[in-house]
């Protein structure tokens, strides 16, 4: 009996049972405790271990770290844990919870932003026009171009900045502020312009775009502690469909508002009043991560605990690794879809009504609809793809990585061929809004691209990531709306416009191409915290297979 105690003791010393992240009560079930504790390629020997060496199951080697708790049949990527393991618990915990309300809470604060940055384009033009009884103001098309390009100038800047900082010190202050200080400043508005002219509104928008370079990286932050992996691209696609909804409703409300006896004061003062009702929303509902909600329950805590696998860092000092950052492949190839993502997105938005108008004769402003049908579709059918791409996964019918480049492809290269396509081939106007539609429907499907990669790479730095890509991808919006104005010279002239397409579909087409060739889904080595492990860690690969690293000493990342 003493040599078999030696014997059961020399294994757990040799494989180093370590604590599991998440787990109930601090113990693993016997299945987790087995996987952990005996070389995962002998099933049926870790069985054994596991009948035979009850007493010990809590036994731990000195200097082990804590891992990834052991898949089952259904978990992918090692990314879920044992969330099929528990049952009952985890089938109550799919239906509305906290982590519900939370993304709920950073939907309207997502939605309330994009209408406090698209009201602008509405409001100008009643700002503009003269009306009895209202003021307007004499300003020609540079003054207004000026007003109207004034919000990205802060918002570029401060995306990386921002990343930083809501990881460092929380992400739910930076979140109420954002939207705080933005909807503040849509409050001013009407009395910037008043005193200040077009200088005191630029200004006004230069602040918001600071503020706003701070909201969807604080909501990434929060995301990458709130969203469980068998759930997250339905989270964050529900969170994303807060733009196209925010553009809906502030483009509807804002003309409604400018129309009705308050004008175009207005449109600001109503956005701004519900911005800041978010606002004291997110401080009273938003918790910074599970661990510090106090309300919600210990079933639902333990659910996302244990659906995470490697539960993201708490340590608000960890240094972020900017040189494996920008030299990781995935991250490069994530930098790149962003960016051809955004070159063909703004020129949709921004020349196809000059099109359609110019070149086709459709006389877009006679029809609201055109301007609203796009993104309303756009919405309904974001969450068909977030469900789909959470099924598959779920189901391990494909790997996660493929999962999100074909959800990349169908978001980037569809609306691309129908660039081309809307160059070339000849049509009626109204097969032309069909088309557009269907291509902005289309790119719903990036919602589970390359929106959401960035919480795959790196839940630690997620917020981080999102600043760069963010950050890089707004400078195209500045761009392709040049480059589209520097070759189409001739507006009516049909030959210019299928150029034009072409460079928006040629730099869609390579910004997938890349992240078909060189993105990944796999959460990165440099986003493990740095550890110590004397006796090796377990790691899960993309098809939940097992793998054991060597052991390892302390290391200093860059």
């Amino acid at each position: 009996m003493a040599k078999d105690k030696k014997k059961k003791a020399g294994r757990n010393g040799a494989v180093g049972n370590a604590a599991v992240n998440g787990s109930a009560g601090g113990a693993a079930p016997a299945e987790m405790d087995t996987l952990l504790r005996v070389p995962a390629q002998d099933s049926s020997a870790a069985r054994v271990a596991a009948e035979e060496e009850d007493d010990d199951a809590q036994t731990l080697t000195p200097g082990a770290t804590a891992i990834m708790i052991s898949p089952t049949k259904k978990d992918v990527n090692g990314l879920n844990g044992n969330a099929h393991a528990t049952g009952g618990m985890n089938r109550a915990c799919q239906l509305v919870g906290t982590r519900h309300i939370q993304a709920l809470i950073m939907f309207f604060s997502a939605a309330v932003a994009f209408c406090t940055r698209t009201n602008m384009s509405v409001a100008i033009v009643a700002m503009t026009k003269p009306r009895e009884g209202q003021t307007h103001f004499d300003w020609d098309s540079s003054r207004t171009s000026l007003v109207l390009s004034s919000f990205f100038w802060g918002y570029v800047v401060m995306n990386i900045p921002a990343g930083q900082l809501a990881q460092r010190f929380g992400p739910k202050r930076f979140l109420a502020m954002s939207v705080l200080v933005s909807s503040l400043f849509d409050l001013l508005m009407p009395a910037c312009a008043t005193y200040g002219d077009v200088y005191g509104v630029c200004a006004a928008r230069v602040v918001q775009g600071l503020a706003q370079g701070f909201l969807l990286t604080a909501c990434y932050e929060l995301l990458s502690k709130w969203a469980p992996p068998r759930e997250r691209s339905r989270m964050v696609a529900f969170f994303l469909a807060a733009q196209p909804f925010g553009i809906v409703v502030g483009l509807s409300a804002a003309g409604a508002l400018a129309a009705s006896n308050g004008g175009w004061p207005s449109i600001f003062y109503v956005t701004g009043s519900l911005g800041m009702v978010v606002g004291i929303w997110i401080l009273l509902g938003v918790a910074e991560c599970p661990a510090q909600h106090p309300s919600m329950s210990q079933k639902e805590r333990e659910y996302i605990q244990e659906n995470f696998g490697i539960a993201p860092s708490t340590d608000p000092k960890r240094p972020t690794p900017w040189l494996s950052i920008f030299t990781s492949i995935p991250m490069i190839s994530l930098i790149l879809a962003h960016c051809g993502h955004s070159w063909a997105f703004w020129t949709i938005l921004t020349k196809m009504p000059t099109y359609l108008d110019k070149a086709l004769g459709y006389k877009i402003q006679e029809s609201g609809l055109f301007s609203a049908l796009p993104y309303v579709i756009k919405y309904f059918v974001s969450f068909g793809f977030a469900w789909l791409a959470d099924f598959m996964n779920n189901h391990q019918y494909i790997s996660l990585s493929l999962n999100r480049k074909i959800g990349n492809s169908v978001g980037l290269w569809g609306p691309a061929i129908i660039l081309v396509v809307l160059g070339f081939v000849k049509s009626d106007s109204t097969s032309c809004v069909i088309m557009l539609t269907v291509a902005v429907a289309l790119n719903g499907a990036t919602y589970v691209g390359f929106n959401i990669n960035h919480l795959d790479l790196s839940p630690n730095y997620a917020s981080t990531l999102f600043g760069i890509t963010n950050a890089t991808a707004n400078i195209m919006s500045f761009i392709a709306p040049l480059v589209v104005g520097a070759v189409v010279q001739d507006e009516n002239d049909v030959t210019q416009w299928q150029t034009a397409f072409l460079i928006a579909a040629a730099v869609s087409f390579v910004g997938n191409l890349a992240f078909v060739i060189g993105g990944s889904a796999v959460r990165q080595p440099w986003d493990e915290p740095v550890k110590t492990n004397t006796a090796g860690d377990i790691h899960l690969t993309e098809n939940g297979a097992q793998t054991r690293s060597a052991p390892t000493t302390p290391e200093i990342r860059v």
